[in-house]
């Protein structure tokens, strides 16, 4: 009879394991700066996602934008700074996140470690100047053959805009119940 919670214990430990911030990615290195991740993703990429526009002709800036809301979505249920954030908070970054993607011809089932690492791939190809390199990056099935393109002309997603806008609430204010 003592046997079964002895069995449930490794199991229990293993999923717990699984749910630690530990096994969230990193934010990559091309879209860190010297601020923690989590403000280095909010406040790189808010001021993009509030106006697309900045970032017209610029796919190399949208892609560090795209990359800091990608890591945001899959960090923010696991990172302390959220703990106590707003209700809407995460599910807001989460559905800013499946706006994006539908904007760049990222299909919804794409690992985000994936697409973390081919935007980053895609964005230092075109920090040095090899176009045809960052198209090769953000190629099917991953991707759409358009993405670059879609990189290129951004637009505006106010869902986007929104999300960051709350958690940076969250993050200068703290959560509350709403």
């Amino acid at each position: 009879m003592f046997r079964r919670p002895a069995l449930v214990l490794p199991l229990l430990l293993g999923l717990a394991a699984c749910a630690t911030p530990d096994n969230a990615p990193s934010l990559p290195a091309i879209a860190a700066t010297q601020q923690e991740p989590v403000l280095a993703a909010v406040y790189g990429a808010q001021p993009v996602f509030r106006d697309t526009s900045r970032v017209a002709g610029k796919p190399y800036d949208a892609a560090i934008a795209a990359i800091r809301l990608e890591w945001l979505a899959a960090e923010m249920p696991h990172d302390l700074a959220f703990k106590n954030s707003k209700r809407l908070t995460i599910p807001a970054t989460l559905a800013a996140r499946d706006n994006l993607r539908m904007a760049l011809g990222i299909p919804a089932s794409t690992p985000s470690p994936v697409v973390l690492s081919r935007l980053s791939d895609a964005a230092a190809a075109l920090r040095d100047g090899n176009t045809a390199r960052a198209r090769q990056v953000l190629s099917p099935p991953s991707f759409s053959a358009d993405t670059l393109d879609r990189l290129t002309a951004l637009p505006q997603l106010p869902q986007a805009n929104l999300a960051l806008l709350l958690a940076q609430k969250d993050l200068d204010f703290g959560g509350d119940l709403l």
